[in-house]
């Protein structure tokens, strides 16, 4: 039961990450938090190996058809040593409706207004929403506020505020009852739109912690290596092997 909420959760956390840059940003247009599940470039697979130094470590193998559409994902970690296989399934326009993974009895379903995702929703075999994850978007289709709810958990949302060139977008993770905020993210961006650094900030203003991203582009500006830091300390390293039409 864990697995599935890891699965989630790892969705989510796609902007902490930097695993999306090579996701278009057609559905949801924040950077670093595509989900159109499309990549940049025209390619074939991709098997993408991230290490979590002292903790974990799993691998991705994907693969694509002709319209750049992941249709195959198998998924080994380190945590149980198992295999996990996923299933795509797309409408006509090409956006993501489900993915499921093979051992658990949850699938993860999309909902759409138009190209903007307004929710992400984690359904089990009764279908019963356990995490649902839904967004609202200012005019330019940038999203504006996200909101998490699970069962068993109070509800939570985050805000998102934009400079002029979206290069630094702030997010506001909630407020108490008389408006101070309870931690706030600090992203900022690369030119070729991964988080370069991200700061997290506490109740009080102060900084938490902070993660700074070091990456090694190939000639499609898709990174082949990114070394990410934690406090001015390596925490995780991902290295790709990709294979282009």
């Amino acid at each position: 039961m864990r697995l599935w909420l890891l699965i989630i959760l790892s969705c989510l956390c796609a902007s902490v990450n930097a695993q999306s840059d090579v996701f278009q940003k057609s559905n949801i247009r924040v950077r670093g938090l595509a989900k159109s599940m499309r990549w940049k470039s025209d390619m074939v697979r991709m098997v993408d190996d991230t290490l979590v130094y002292g903790e974990n470590r799993g691998i991705h193998w994907y693969g694509l058809d002709e319209d750049n559409k992941i249709v195959s994902d198998t998924f080994i970690t380190d945590y149980n040593h198992d295999t996990v296989r996923y299933t795509y399934n797309y409408d006509c326009e090409g956006h993501l409706l489900t993915m499921k993974p093979d051992k658990e009895p949850v699938q993860i379903q999309y909902t759409y207004d138009g190209d903007n995702l307004m929710h992400m929703s984690s359904v089990d075999k009764q279908g019963d929403v356990i995490v649902d994850v839904s967004y609202t978007y200012f005019r330019d289709s940038t999203v504006r506020k996200q909101r998490y709810k699970h069962l068993s958990i109070t509800t939570s949302t985050s805000t998102f505020f934009y400079d002029d060139k979206h290069e630094h977008i702030t997010v506001i993770h909630g407020s108490d009852s008389n408006g101070n905020v309870l931690s706030s993210t600090l992203l900022e961006y690369d030119m070729f739109d991964n988080p370069s650094k991200q700061t997290v900030y506490n109740d009080k203003g102060e900084i938490e912690y902070e993660y700074t991203y070091e990456y090694v582009y190939d000639a499609h500006h898709n990174f082949l290596k990114r070394t990410e830091y934690r406090n001015g300390k390596p925490f995780s390293i991902t290295k790709r092997e990709i294979v282009y039409r």
